[in-house]
C-alpha cells in the first residue's frame, strides 16, 4: 500500500484545528493529517517532513496565511496551497493570489474541503517529473504581454472606465481570461453556481478587483520569451478549438453542462504553453518546432521534453487551481483513450476539435475505438460546416461552480 498523502492544516485557533481533526478523522486511513498553530509552526513541520497539501487560515498573528503560502511556494513549490478562512476581505484575497492556488471560505462543510484537497492530490499524478512540478508549483500567475498588462492598468485607472471595454480587453488575452475565471469561482466571492461567461465574471469581480489582479500579475520575462511565441495565434486556436468542441457536443445531443465543459476545456487546453514559454523556453521551442497538424509527433515531442503531454500540464495547473474536474479530465485524458463515460467522450471531442483547429483536414479512425468511422465522419462534417475563420466570443465560456 502506498504511503498516505500528508496534508497540513494551519490555524492560530486550537479549537478550529480540533474541529478539523474531528471532521476529518474518517480520512485518516488515506491522509496523514498534520496540524500546526500558526505559520511559523507550519514551516517547522514542513522543514521536518514533506507535505503534499497545505490548508491555512488567512488572518493569523505573526504570519498571515498569504505570507505563509508565499514561503511554502518558495521553499516547497510542489506542495498544494489552499486557503480556508472566514475573515479575509477582497483586498486580502487579491494580495494572496500570487501564492494561493485555491480559496475556500468558512463555513466550509467537510465534504467540500475533502473534494478540494483530493482534486489537488489527483492532478499531481498527471506530472511525475519533479523538476516540472517545481516549475508549475512556482507559478504565481499566467504571464501576460507587457502591452496587455499596461492597457488593463491604464483602462482601470480612468474614472470613466467602461466595463464593456474591460470585458473586451480580458477576452483578448487567454492569461487574463484564466485568472478572472479562477478568481470568480473562488468561494470568497460568494460563487456557488455557474458563471455565465467572461462578461458576468468581470461584472461580479468589479473594475477595482480586475485592476488589483493585473497589478499582482506577471508579465513575460523579456529576455527569455521564445521568438516564436504568437499569443494572437494561441488565442485564435484556443477559441476555435472551444467552438468546435461545443458544436460536436451539441451535435451529439449531450446535456447542457457537458456542452459547457467541452467549450471551456477546448479554450483552456493549451494554457500550459504560456508557462513553458516563460519558465521553460527551451522545452517550449522543442515542442513547438513540430508542426501542429502532426498530432502524434507533437505528442511524442511533448512527452520527450516534459515526461507528459502538454494537455496534462494544462490539466495539472487548472486542477490545482480548482477548476471543475470534468473540465480538467476533458483536457487530461489521453487522445487514444476509449470513450465510454461522458467525461471520456468529452475528452475525445476536445482532442478531435484541437486537431481540426490546427489544420488537419480530416481525422482518421482507430480500429476498435468508440470513435468509429461513422461517428468520425459525422464529427468531420460538423467541423467542415464551421467557417475556417469562425470564432466564438470568450464571453460565452461558462464556468462550472467550484468543487
Amino acid at each position: 500500500m502506498s504511503a498516505a498523502h500528508r496534508v497540513l492544516f494551519v490555524d492560530d485557533e486550537p479549537q478550529v484545528l480540533s474541529g478539523l481533526r474531528r471532521s476529518l478523522r474518517k480520512h485518516a486511513d488515506r491522509w496523514d493529517l498534520r496540524f500546526a498553530e500558526g505559520g511559523r509552526a507550519a514551516l517547522e513541520v514542513m522543514a521536518a517532513e514533506p507535505v503534499d497539501v497545505v490548508v491555512t487560515d488567512m488572518l493569523m498573528p505573526g504570519m498571515t496565511g498569504a505570507e505563509l503560502l508565499a514561503e511554502v511556494r518558495r521553499l516547497h513549490p510542489t506542495a498544494g496551497r489552499l486557503v480556508l478562512s472566514g475573515h479575509a476581505d477582497r483586498e486580502a484575497v487579491i494580495a494572496a493570489v500570487a501564492s494561493t492556488q485555491q480559496f475556500l471560505s468558512k463555513p466550509c462543510d467537510a465534504d467540500r474541503l475533502v473534494r478540494a484537497v483530493e482534486q489537488v492530490l489527483t492532478v499531481r499524478d498527471l506530472v511525475l517529473d519533479d523538476r516540472l512540478r517545481v516549475v508549475l508549483g512556482e507559478v504565481q500567475s499566467l504571464p501576460k504581454p507587457r502591452s496587455v498588462h499596461q492597457r488593463i492598468l491604464d483602462l482601470t485607472a480612468r474614472e470613466d472606465c467602461d466595463l464593456d471595454q474591460v470585458v473586451e480587453l480580458v477576452e483578448s488575452d487567454i492569461s487574463l481570461c484564466v485568472e478572472v475565471l479562477k478568481l470568480v469561482s473562488s468561494s470568497f466571492f460568494g460563487q456557488q453556481r455557474e458563471v455565465g461567461g467572461i462578461a458576468q465574471a468581470v461584472s461580479l469581480l468589479g473594475v477595482d478587483t480586475i485592476r488589483a489582479l493585473a497589478i499582482s500579475g506577471k508579465v513575460f520575462s523579456s529576455g527569455a520569451t521564445p521568438d516564436n511565441l504568437d499569443l494572437a495565434a494561441l488565442r485564435t486556436r484556443s477559441v476555435r478549438t472551444a467552438a468546435l468542441a461545443r458544436d460536436i457536443a451539441l451535435a451529439e445531443g449531450w446535456e447542457t453542462p457537458v456542452v459547457h465543459q467541452a467549450f471551456l476545456a477546448g479554450l483552456l487546453r493549451d494554457v500550459g504553453l504560456l508557462v513553458l514559454a516563460d519558465s521553460r523556453p527551451d522545452a517550449y521551442r522543442a515542442i513547438t518546432a513540430v508542426p501542429e497538424d502532426e498530432h502524434w509527433a507533437a505528442h511524442d515531442a511533448e512527452v520527450a521534453e516534459l515526461g507528459c503531454s502538454l494537455p496534462e500540464v494544462s490539466a495539472y495547473l487548472l486542477g490545482t487551481w480548482g477548476f471543475a474536474m470534468p473540465v480538467v479530465r476533458a483536457i487530461a485524458c489521453a487522445p487514444a483513450a476509449a470513450g465510454g463515460a461522458t467525461g471520456e467522450r468529452t475528452a475525445r471531442a476536445v482532442d478531435f476539435a484541437r486537431q481540426r483547429a490546427v489544420g488537419r483536414a480530416h481525422v482518421d479512425p482507430v480500429e476498435g475505438d468508440w470513435l468509429d468511422a461513422a461517428r468520425l465522419e459525422a464529427w468531420n462534417r460538423v467541423c467542415d460546416r464551421a467557417a475556417p475563420g469562425q470564432g466564438t466570443p470568450l464571453r460565452e465560456a461558462v464556468v462550472p461552480s467550484a468543487p
